[in-house]
C-alpha cells in the first residue's frame, strides 16, 4: 500500500512540475498567448492540493483502519493544511490577476492620453488653441 501511495504521489508531483511547461508550449504552438508562468504555477499547486485532498478522503478508510486518535488527527490535519495551501494559492492567483489588470489599465490610459495629445488633421487651429490647458476657460473654448 505504501508503494502505491508513493507512486501516486510521485506521479502527481511530476505532473505538477511539468504542467506549466506543457501549457506554455501548447499555447505557443497554437499561436495564442500563454498564461504568465506564476499564474500557471499557482493553478498547478491548486490542482495538486485538490488531488491530494481527494486522495486523502478516498484512502481514509484504508489508511486509518486500526489507527489511534492521534494518527487520525494528524491525517486530517494534513488535509486541512493542504486546503490552507490551496486557499493561499487562490489569494496569490487573485493578486497576480489584479496586477495584470492594473498594468493593462495603465497601458490603456497611456494610449488614450497619447492619442488625445496628438492633434488630428481635421482639427482647426482655434480648436487646438482652445484645447490647450492652462489658458483659462473650461477647455471648451468659451472661457466660461
Amino acid at each position: 500500500m505504501q508503494w502505491v501511495l508513493g507512486g501516486l504521489g510521485l506521479a502527481v508531483a511530476l505532473w505538477m512540475i511539468a504542467e506549466p511547461f506543457l501549457r506554455s508550449r501548447e499555447a505557443s504552438s497554437r499561436g495564442e498567448p500563454a498564461l504568465p508562468f506564476p499564474r500557471m504555477v499557482t493553478r498547478s499547486v491548486t490542482a495538486f492540493c485538490v488531488a491530494c485532498i481527494v486522495l486523502l478522503m478516498v484512502l481514509s478508510p484504508v489508511a486509518l483502519a486500526g489507527r489511534g486518535p492521534l494518527a487520525q488527527l494528524l491525517y486530517w490535519t494534513s488535509a486541512i493544511l493542504l486546503a490552507l495551501v490551496m486557499f493561499l494559492a487562490g489569494l496569490t492567483e487573485m493578486a497576480l490577476v489584479r496586477k495584470q489588470l492594473l498594468e493593462q489599465e495603465r497601458d490603456l490610459v497611456r494610449q488614450v492620453v497619447k492619442k488625445r495629445a496628438r492633434p488630428t488633421e481635421g482639427q482647426s487651429e482655434e480648436r487646438r488653441a482652445a484645447a490647450k490647458p492652462g489658458e483659462g476657460g473650461n477647455g471648451r473654448g468659451n472661457g466660461g
